[in-house]
């Protein structure tokens, strides 16, 4: 996955709804990629993601999508010091 221009590594888990419907849940390999997501999301106003999908029958597909960052900062300080 391509984060603001940077190449991240993620790892793609498969998560089930209470009502069985399910989604994907991405998250960095690396504390040095999250590092740099977090980063992103305190300190720019939007993320934006391109990811590359394969089919199954090797077709691609680009997905290009923008996060507002509007927030993360505050949340994410809240957030550590709960912890």
């Amino acid at each position: 996955m391509t984060i603001n221009g940077q190449k991240v590594h993620m790892d793609k888990i498969c998560r089930r709804t209470e009502y069985s419907k399910n989604y994907w849940v991405y998250t960095p390999t690396t504390n040095e990629g999250l590092a740099f997501l977090i980063t992103q999301f305190k300190y720019t106003e939007t993320v934006n993601i391109h990811k590359v999908f394969v089919n199954i029958y090797k077709q691609k597909s680009d997905l290009n999508f923008r996060i507002s960052a509007k927030g993360f900062a505050q949340s994410w300080n809240k957030s550590s010091q709960m912890l």
